[in-house]
């Protein structure tokens, strides 16, 4: 029997067992050197240079003085390290100024409040007073399982974490 041929762009449909099917998890690209992967990182770190030199005015050095300053982490959540997506370089859209490093979710989150500061402090105080307690009372849903969240209580005193 035959081997059927495919034209699949893919490298992973064209590897066939000896009936013919596809098998999955296989691939006939090699993997990457380290110098390759180096080169790799070396480019990355140079367009990233060029990209933030160009759009927010501040070289590697800044940047990496900036990060330092927040404790290598993302300004707002403290989560976030850089380390697998670098931070994002945020700025006050209505004076341009370069205010910090921000994670991808907490920039967005800034761009979403389009940087009202009053946005924010109804965030906190619908957090310190859910409406809902004043309608309806406490209560909790059905099927609740804490265990899957792993931020503080509704009712910690650091709403925010650290």
């Amino acid at each position: 029997m035959t081997a059927p041929t495919t034209t699949s762009p893919w490298p992973r449909a064209t590897a066939l067992t000896a009936t013919g099917n596809a098998k999955c998890g296989t691939t006939t690209v090699p993997r990457r050197t380290r110098s390759e992967i180096e080169k790799a990182r070396k480019r990355s770190d140079a367009a990233h240079a060029r990209h933030i030199g160009l759009t927010y005015g501040i070289t590697s050095d800044e940047y990496q003085r900036i990060y330092q300053y927040q404790g290598g982490r993302c300004a707002l959540c403290r989560r976030a390290t850089g380390r697998t997506r670098r931070l994002a370089v945020d700025h006050c859209h209505a004076t341009g100024r370069v205010r910090g490093l921000c994670c991808k979710y907490c920039n967005r989150l800034l761009g979403f409040a389009r940087d009202s500061v009053d946005f924010f402090r109804r965030c906190v105080a619908y957090l310190e007073s859910p409406p809902a307690f004043a309608v309806i009372g406490e209560r909790v849903v059905p099927n609740h399982d804490r265990t899957v969240f792993d931020g503080p209580a509704c009712d910690s005193p650091d709403e925010g974490g650290s």
